[in-house]
């Protein structure tokens, strides 16, 4: 199950622009995020898990694949990219997965440079008008007593759970 994550090398954290999780039969999306939350450095990375069920493990492998590339989440730089290619990686569809998987598939380290997709996107959403930055969602949550404990814990932590 793919931990989708805000990566700490990059650096590059801040408003979750655009977060357009996949959908669809036997998808599922674990996460307490939403578009225009703040992804920050003192915080765990892990954004969201995204998890896939099918017939068989090569229809997952598709299905997870397909995921991967179909999730739009600009604003923060994450390892959609690096998912993406262990799931069409030839070693992992035939199940040749070790604790060492990555440093053999990778040596060099991996390189977002060849599978990022991000100015693709990029180009997309600012020819559809959606470069503008992103405004945090106001909700009717914050509107409880401030002596309520669960109230604060529901605006920290809002908890979804996406079927697809």
């Amino acid at each position: 199950m793919p931990k989708i994550q805000a990566t700490v090398s990059s650096l590059k954290f801040g408003p979750l622009a655009l977060f357009r999780p996949p959908s669809g039969p036997g998808i599922r999306l674990d996460t307490g995020v939403r578009e225009g939350d703040e992804a920050r450095i003192d915080f765990d990375p892990m954004l969201a898990k995204l998890i896939v069920h099918a017939p068989d493990r090569d229809a997952a492998i598709r299905r997870m694949k397909r995921a991967c590339e179909d999730f739009v989440l600009l604003g923060v730089t994450t390892n959609l990219g690096f998912l993406c290619d262990i799931m069409g990686h030839p070693a992992y569809h035939a199940g040749e997965t070790t604790t060492d998987f990555i440093e053999v598939n990778w040596p060099e380290g991996w390189n977002s440079e060849t599978s990022d997709i991000t100015p693709f996107v990029a180009a997309a959403a600012e020819q559809f008008g959606l470069s503008r930055k992103a405004a945090v969602v106001e909700s009717s949550e914050g509107r409880g007593s401030p002596y309520n404990p669960f109230q604060s814990l529901r605006r920290s932590f809002p908890f979804r759970c996406c079927h697809g």
